[in-house]
């Protein structure tokens, strides 16, 4: 990887060059992505005799290269590239051995972070993170409690998906096999409950490495009557959070209910007092279902 810059015609001709470099070719050649170095493949003066040395490396004063490389999609190489003007001796090349799982292992975590950070801004969502044949990595038990909710009689004792999911996963993880271009949005999964619940389930694939994907489950409840929201200007998550005030839920069984953090509950609270002009929960519930109580 160089540093990253616009686009320029240097670029346009180290790309049209890039296999050409050995250690690349023998990576493409072999499937496999060892730690080699350029000395290891040609001789200085091998290296000089290529057009990628005389057009691109002998302007940046590169005479070795020793790339790391990193997990990509199937048909894509990606690396990390050490380059400089005097060879690598074995012993440097060695000790990157050495480090090479731990920076594989870091490029995963960036990108597993990276998924679940765009998997849902507001912090609702579960999710359950994946390898690229469906097989769940890490989970959390409420994420597979909801699972459950939604597909009666499947067993939350053990990591295994029910089969509608199982199929839908399936289906989705093919993306992973499209390696000239990138993964098309898939369908999400809609699953309803006794017409006052809705699970929805999408697949976000892990782009950059083709090795993870990340499961996402968000659920919508309905339990707040239609009436409230035009009257007072709430919004659907304020809707909902008011309705379970009604029944006399505490913070952190509202949070839990909603799969959000009593913070994120609290902060809701503050702005149902606000539009509904009121300084507790007790008068917040009376206020907005005053009208059910007369009727």
């Amino acid at each position: 990887m160089y540093p990253q810059r616009s686009p320029s015609k240097e670029d346009a001709e180290f790309a049209g060059l890039l296999l050409e470099h050995p250690v690349f070719e023998a990576w493409a050649r072999t499937g496999s992505t060892p730690t080699i170095r350029r000395s290891d493949l040609l001789s200085s003066r091998e290296w000089h005799r290529q057009a990628l040395y005389q057009n691109i490396y002998k302007r940046w004063a590169c005479e070795d290269s020793m790339p790391v490389g990193l997990p990509a999609p199937a048909g894509l190489i990606a690396c990390l590239c050490s380059e400089r003007d005097i060879d690598f001796t074995e012993t440097e090349r060695d000790l990157v051995d050495l480090v090479r799982p731990h920076i594989v292992q870091m490029y995963r975590s960036a990108e597993m972070l990276s998924m679940l950070a765009d998997a849902s801004p507001s912090g609702g969502a579960r999710t359950i993170m994946l390898d690229r044949d469906g097989r769940p990595l890490l989970a959390t038990q409420t994420a597979w409690d909801l699972m459950a909710t939604y597909f009666p009689g499947h067993s939350t004792l053990a990591p295994v998906f029910p089969a509608p999911v199982g199929s839908w996963l399936q289906a989705q993880l093919t993306r992973f096999d499209r390696a000239s271009e990138l993964p098309v949005p898939g369908a999400p999964l809609v699953v309803s409950k006794d017409g006052h619940g809705r699970l929805t389930l999408r697949l976000i694939l892990g782009e950059r490495t083709g090795e993870q994907a990340l499961l996402v489950l968000e659920e919508r409840r309905e339990t707040a009557p239609a009436s409230v929201l035009p009257r007072f200007g709430l919004s659907l998550r304020e809707e909902e959070i008011l309705s379970l005030l009604r029944l006399g839920k505490p913070s952190r069984e509202i949070a839990d209910t909603l799969f959000v953090s009593r913070r994120t509950v609290e902060k809701h609270l503050e702005n149902i007092y606000c539009k509904l002009g009121v300084e507790n929960r007790t008068a917040a519930v009376m206020v907005a279902y005053s009208g059910d109580q007369e009727r």
